[in-house]
């Protein structure tokens, strides 16, 4: 009874009186709250360009929703949601509310990542429209966001924090949202490992019992890239080097991005100390309830974003010919060239054998010699003496 009680008091709260905007007077001007480049948040007047209906904050492209429950055979249950606001004398949308303020922050940015795929040509790999699930009720997991590959979408959980919430941390969403493209371009369309075990995440006992320890150690290099990218992307749309430190207090490990190059474990020295095919046994059984290769995958995944933050800088270096945009976009073009080079050598090498790290940061390094021989550089630095050399560094 306290469920379903909870469930009609969330219904009554979404379905309240509202001041409707008519569709057909969308796009829409909005007061959202904005992540300004020193770290704060300012409501600025935006325009929703995509936006079909304001009540319920969704289109064509985008979708707010709220209180999902995922179901084994692949449906989701939830709400759609009535956004609660006015419209001031200059017929700008002010959200009455702060989950009314959240849901509308959250399509801006949303809307914001889904302009810069397109300009990259992310969005040919993505189906849209893009779910976004804000989930309203209390339980054990909080203050945490994440995106859930066998449903496709991003998932923020109840914030319960002092702290900015996570649908105004366009860091965080931008994080959440690249795990879509790798997911896309790396995993699923080629099946990373033989498997799609991320979309088996509820009944993976079977398939965790049938990785090898090539395989295992593939799933983990490739989860440390995926999070370590993610991390990059993030800061590349906040210009940020920590933009999650507006919304948590701090984080086991440092997460931050900057242009430093450490030196991995060599392919070798990892296959030797870890147990991968435990790693993902445990991984894939704890069904999203207790994830013991997050902490080895956020570590590795550190050195791999400090990296790409650093072969970025010397790729595409601040001057007075390109616009800060214009850099933007040459780097979300280099990322997406190197995912698409990557699934390649994925699929002709991770089924059967392990993947060293020269085969896969081989990837990153662009056609054009323009910054090859500084970010050769940072690549014999980043691998140990036991790795075998990028094969477009050989000779730099």
């Amino acid at each position: 009874m306290k469920v379903f009680g909870s469930l009609l008091l969330t219904l009554a709260l979404l379905s309240a009186c509202s001041n409707p905007v008519e569709k057909e007077k969308c796009p829409c001007k909005v007061k959202v709250r904005v992540l300004q480049p020193d770290g704060t948040y300012k409501r600025e007047t935006v325009e929703l360009k995509t936006l079909e209906d304001p009540n319920s904050i969704q289109s064509s492209k985008i979708r707010i929703t709220m209180n999902p429950r995922f179901f084994k055979d692949g449906s989701v249950s939830e709400l759609t949601p009535e956004a609660q606001y006015f419209v001031n004398e200059d017929n700008v949308i002010v959200p009455k509310t702060a989950l009314s303020e959240q849901m509308f922050t959250l399509y801006k940015i949303m809307e914001d990542l889904f302009f810069f795929d397109k300009s990259i040509g992310a969005d040919q790999v993505l189906t849209y429209p893009r779910y976004v699930s804000i989930y309203e009720r209390a339980d054990s997991s909080m203050d945490n966001g994440f995106y859930i590959p066998a449903y496709d979408r991003i998932r923020i959980l109840t914030y319960n924090g002092d702290k900015a919430p996570l649908s105004w941390n366009s860091g965080v969403i931008a994080h959440e949202h690249f795990h879509a493209i790798f997911q896309k371009i790396v995993k699923s369309t080629i099946y990373t490992i033989g498997l799609d075990y991320e979309g088996k995440a509820f009944s993976s006992q079977a398939a965790a019992e049938e990785v090898d320890a090539n395989t295992g150690y593939n799933y983990l290099i490739l989860k440390a890239l995926d999070e370590g990218l993610a991390d990059y992307w993030g800061q590349l749309h906040t210009g940020l080097s920590d933009s999650y430190q507006t919304s948590y207090e701090s984080f086991d490990i440092n997460r931050k991005v900057l242009p430093i190059v450490y030196k991995m474990d060599s392919q070798e020295s990892l296959k030797d100390t870890l147990d991968f095919r435990s790693y993902v046994i445990e991984d894939l059984s704890s069904k999203g309830k207790s994830r013991p290769i997050n902490g080895l995958v956020y570590e590795k995944g550190v050195k791999y974003s400090n990296l790409i933050k650093s072969m970025s800088d010397k790729l595409f270096p601040e001057d007075n010919a390109a616009s800060l945009e214009d850099r933007k976009k040459l780097q979300g073009e280099w990322i997406i060239s190197s995912l698409k080079k990557l699934s390649e050598i994925v699929y002709t090498k991770g089924k059967s054998e392990a993947l060293s790290q020269a085969d896969i940061l081989n990837s990153f390094v662009p056609d054009e010699k323009a910054g090859r021989s500084e970010i050769c550089s940072d690549l014999n630095t980043f691998l140990t003496v036991h790795e075998s050399k990028v094969v477009a560094c050989l000779g730099q």
